[in-house]
């Protein structure tokens, strides 16, 4: 609010000054005050967006690098079909010639989009090609992470792929342990955490990344923590820490983090299944229905006699 606070006060400091007997030096000061703050105002606008981490500045490149490369097809197109009608019906009427660059607009207008999506491919595979590998293997390892059978290596390989990929300085998961709490992986230390912990409730109330900078009195440390989520319930969550080059996560990155960490969510279900762990709840599930169900035949055939 800084720059716009300054901006619109010496917009008025000039109103004033053009409605105020005011000499002709102040009034030169006054207007060259005022274009000094029309100028500072947009730098001071983008240095809060880049220090605050507003926006991605990988993530606008790979945007205007695609609006740049398309509008050179669209246009280049345009023209040199302009340039090759013109040459082959030299000797044609005003309205054919009109009629041919129509036709050529609407083809190029209806191709837009399928160039669009050509354009972007290359430059996600080619341009910016690392991070289209990195997000490539977040999701390949989302895939395989069903087939590992040992509990600790899927989470320390989870942990690796992710601080590898991401270029995050750290990265922690924490699973339940059974009772009120979530205690992080053996590898992390083996802290335990409240599920009344702030970021702990709203993951389990939105089933969504939480920002963890806009979250008070939160023992978890890092940028931003995603869902792990298993048959309806939160299972653990990923906790990832701030990047080393001071960047935020791109939306596709995260995109592919909630991805992995849902499929770990699941991977650990199914151990849990296999090992025994999650069998007793169901057990107690199983029987309560089948206590129910005799309970209600009991009342539909009457007592034996």
């Amino acid at each position: 609010m800084v720059p716009f606070s300054i901006f619109f006060s010496m917009l008025q400091l000039t109103s004033v000054a053009d409605l105020a007997p005011v000499s002709y030096a102040n009034l030169v000061g006054l207007l060259t005050l005022a274009n000094l703050s029309c100028f500072l105002m947009p730098a001071i606008l983008v240095y809060v967006a880049l220090s605050r981490r507003l926006i991605d500045i990988g993530f606008v490149l790979n945007r205007a690098t695609i609006f740049a490369i398309v509008s050179s097809i669209v246009v280049g197109a345009f023209v040199l079909f302009e340039w090759a009608a013109s040459a082959w019906l030299a000797g044609a009427t005003h309205s054919t010639s009109a009629a041919i660059g129509m036709i050529v607009a609407l083809t190029l207008g209806l191709s837009l989009r399928y160039i669009h999506k050509y354009v972007e491919r290359f430059v996600d595979s080619v341009v910016f090609r690392k991070r289209y590998e990195d997000e490539a293997a977040l999701r390949r390892f989302a895939q395989e992470s069903s087939y590992i059978t040992d509990r600790s290596l899927l989470l320390e390989r989870a942990v690796r792929v992710v601080k590898e990929h991401t270029n995050a300085e750290n990265a922690l998961i924490l699973v339940r342990d059974g009772s009120q709490s979530s205690r992080l992986a053996p590898k992390d230390g083996g802290s335990t955490f409240s599920e009344n912990d702030p970021a702990i409730v709203a993951l389990r109330a939105w089933s969504r990344p939480v920002d963890l900078h806009g979250i008070r009195d939160t023992g978890l440390v890092g940028d931003v923590a995603f869902p792990m989520i298993s048959r309806g319930e939160l299972v653990g969550a990923l906790v990832c820490g701030a990047k080393r080059n001071g960047e935020t996560y791109a939306p596709d990155e995260s995109s592919a983090l909630q991805t992995l960490a849902r499929s770990l969510a699941m991977a650990l279900d199914a151990l849990n299944m296999r090992n025994g762990d999650g069998a007793v709840p169901m057990q107690k599930t199983l029987r309560a229905i089948v206590e129910k169900l005799d309970a209600i035949a009991y009342k539909c055939d009457g007592p034996s006699a």
